[in-house]
């Protein structure tokens, strides 16, 4: 993250910029019109605050200036729950609450990653997600369009049902 300085009008030859940040440190750039922050945990969900004190300008003009930028990070989607599906007895009631989840969670998308093994036919796959779907749809109410599943090859087979809020990265 960068924070700019511009002095506009005449400007003398001989400016420079004090820089001091609030809960953040200054990676390069004191002394300069720019100046870089580094950017850790620590700072996450905290609001940064830089003041900029232009040394040299005529002291008629205002030489101190502020900004902040709060530090926002994608907390990643939520595991909701993580079962065995088997086709003959699909686990109804666990998938209900997933969809009681997703009532509650109206704009978020259900991804679900449906890990199965090597030896699946597409067929087999294709089958097991209209299952779920389904049930999701049918007896959960959970829009078609608000599901998303995604089969990956595993040594055991599981199926992971994520929320994924609006601007939050898919697992």
């Amino acid at each position: 993250m960068r924070f700019y300085a511009n002095v506009t009008g005449e400007r003398p030859g001989n400016i420079k910029f004090e820089w001091k940040l609030t809960n953040a440190t200054i990676d390069s750039g004191q002394g300069t019109p720019t100046v870089a922050v580094l950017v850790t945990e620590e700072n996450f969900g905290r609001e940064i605050v830089a003041e900029v004190t232009v040394l040299g300008m005529d002291e008629r003009c205002p030489a101190v200036a502020n900004d902040h930028y709060s530090v926002i990070i994608d907390p990643g989607p939520i595991l909701v729950d993580e079962l065995v599906i088997d086709p003959q007895a699909p686990p109804i009631e666990r998938l209900l609450i997933v969809a009681e989840e997703h009532a509650n969670n109206k704009t978020n998308q259900l991804y679900i990653i449906d890990y199965v093994l090597s030896v699946y036919s597409e067929f087999e796959i294709a089958e097991r997600h209209r299952l779920i779907k389904d049930l999701l749809v049918e007896r959960g109410r959970v829009p078609r369009a608000s599901i998303t599943i995604v089969a990956a090859i595993a040594d055991e087979p599981s199926t992971r049902l994520y929320r994924v809020p609006p601007g939050v990265s898919n697992p």
